[in-house]
């Protein structure tokens, strides 16, 4: 566990100065995703050594705080990332419904799985070997089974679900603010992708390969 402890204080230490950027800017979210995925993979890695979990209190602990706090984030950024591609750029009452159907998405996710949301904001524990034990799978409500079967040494129940909670409540926080961003300024809010035709490109060219085809691919 020491090693794996080590990898989340370098990831809370560097997410959070990413956190704390414009998360309206692509580049921001890329920085995200990029440093979340390759923490993903060490923490992958080092569940899979020998004795990673010295007892079932230590993989409870991983699969309920830890891979929760970075899978979660990665969700995170995902989601912001669909979010700011289809940014509508017309005026401030678009902008709005925008994001009121966006927290509307993040209710409903909510009442889907509300004895689960009850279960982690109560900090209940009576289940936990149930939810977080790799060989205690249950199939249930919000379970992702199709991780499970590809990779068993990395899933649990409900680790997946549980940091489909983590990235609702960071979004929920997003959204908000952006919301009393339009209340303030009154106009719309230009996102990365609100372009004028005294802007240049000053990226890549395989970067704004890239960012056509996400475009293309969101129907935007």
């Amino acid at each position: 566990m020491k090693l794996i402890n080590q990898v989340l204080i370098d990831y809370k230490l560097n997410v959070q100065l990413i956190e704390n950027t414009d998360l309206t800017k692509m580049k921001n979210i890329k920085v995200g995703i990029d440093l979340s995925m390759q923490t993903m993979k060490e923490l992958r890695k080092l569940t899979q050594l020998q004795n990673s979990f010295p007892t079932q209190e230590d993989e409870i602990h991983f699969f309920k705080n830890i891979k929760p706090f970075v899978l979660g984030r990665l969700k995170f950024f995902g989601e912001l990332q669909k979010f700011e591609l289809k940014w509508p750029k017309a005026d401030v009452k678009s902008q709005k419904k925008y994001i009121r159907s966006s927290i509307k998405t993040l209710d409903h996710f909510r009442i889907d799985n509300l004895l689960f949301w009850h279960y982690i904001k109560n900090k209940e524990t009576r289940n936990d070997s149930l939810y977080f034990l790799r060989n205690n799978y249950q199939v249930g409500i919000g379970g992702d089974m199709s991780q499970f079967i590809v990779d068993p040494e990395f899933y649990t129940s409900y680790d997946i679900l549980k940091a489909r909670f983590v990235a609702a409540d960071l979004l929920a926080k997003h959204y908000k603010r952006l919301q009393l961003k339009l209340s303030n300024k009154g106009s719309p809010v230009n996102s990365d992708l609100t372009l004028n035709k005294n802007q240049t490109w000053n990226g890549s060219k395989t970067d704004l390969v890239e960012l056509i085809h996400a475009l293309h691919a969101a129907g935007a």
